[in-house]
């Protein structure tokens, strides 16, 4: 009788680590499946080769918005780049006016940087200054917004709102354009470390508005 016993117990115990192992070798096929699944999407949304120069990755869509990821430093100057107020003032004078203001840096409030709002009959494009840093390298006036809905002004790349999307294409995509955008009414560029999300919008196959925001937090009307 007690051999029987022990019989029983050995067996159930093989069948107990049977079970475990298959059930073991099951999870692990799951996971596997999962990565392969997840190496897959990571090698769809980097698919995409488009101009060097803008070196663009594809990101994840919203329902009306195609978006796209730059490494290119082009958008963070995308007006031009210009060290001093002068010297951007003197670019632009003759065809706008600009607006002053002075405000409290939310990164540092012991100090002050300089706004400059270049004004248009439909929008604006606004900059700033700052002599916070007057030892760093890098003092260039940066972009903090704009807005933009006529073709007065355009972007050092020729892109200005009135285009047609075959006209964006040749600025953006000059080895060709990603499959689908035009099925979106709005295209959206974010610059790889964040900080600049460039937004052109369409209508009708035509650029109507482009609206930049950035990470300063400060005044961006």
């Amino acid at each position: 009788m007690k051999n029987k016993r022990v019989l029983s117990i050995g067996v159930l115990t093989i069948l107990f680590f049977y079970s475990c192992s298959q059930q073991a070798v099951k999870e692990q096929g799951i996971v596997e499946t999962e990565i392969a699944k997840t190496e897959n999407a990571v090698l769809d949304a980097e698919s995409f080769e488009s101009d060097t120069t803008y070196s663009f990755e594809l990101a994840t869509t919203s329902p009306d918005t195609f978006k796209l990821v730059s490494h290119s430093w082009y958008f963070y100057y995308p007006f031009g780049k210009f060290t001093t107020p002068e010297e951007l003032k003197s670019h632009y004078s003759n065809r706008f006016s600009f607006e002053e203001e002075i405000s409290t840096s939310d990164s540092d409030p012991s100090g002050e940087v300089s706004l400059y709002r270049l004004k248009m009959d439909k929008g604006f494009v606004k900059f700033y200054h700052t002599t916070l840093e007057e030892g760093s390298e890098n003092n260039d006036i940066a972009l903090v917004s704009a807005n933009i809905t006529e073709p007065s002004i355009q972007m050092t790349n020729g892109l200005k709102v009135g285009m047609s999307r075959d006209e964006v294409k040749e600025v953006l995509f000059s080895k060709g354009e990603p499959a689908s955008v035009r099925n979106y009414k709005n295209l959206q560029i974010a610059t790889a470390l964040d900080g600049v999300w460039v937004n052109l919008s369409f209508e009708k196959d035509r650029l109507n508005r482009i609206f930049i925001d950035t990470d300063y937090l400060l005044n961006k009307e």
